[in-house]
């Protein structure tokens, strides 16, 4: 047991201070990649939240044109039946009115007969 195991310390010293060199180095390295990469994910999100903004704003246009949509629907059908009775009731008086004109008519051909008898023929 002549051989002395402190005399490798000053080896494994350096190699120690070599591996903690290294590690040093690597751990910077790590720190300067996080700081882009949170730089970047800061620079990300207003885009997201502006397209998430615009998106919300698209979709309460969607609702607000389907909602006016509806209700252009419900009037269209309303306009339909009143139309379709106002011009039923329009059908029935044109049909009194051309039943009235039909009477006149028959009443009128017999005085018209009339004074033709009673004028002079032409010559």
């Amino acid at each position: 047991m002549s051989e002395d195991p402190t005399r490798d310390l000053p080896a494994l010293a350096d190699t120690f201070a070599q591996i903690l060199a290294e590690t040093r180095e690597i751990k910077s390295r790590l720190t300067v990649l996080e700081e882009k990469v949170e730089a970047r994910f800061y620079d990300t999100r207003p885009i997201q939240e502006r397209a998430l903004a615009e998106i919300l704003e698209v979709k309460a246009y969607v609702t607000e044109l389907q909602t006016g949509q509806e209700k252009l629907r419900e009037d269209l059908s309303d306009f339909r039946k009143e139309t379709s009775t106002h011009l039923k009731l329009m059908q029935k008086q044109l049909g009194h009115a051309f039943g009235d004109i039909g009477e006149l008519r028959g009443e009128m051909s017999a005085p018209e007969d009339r004074i033709t008898s009673l004028e002079p023929p032409s010559a």
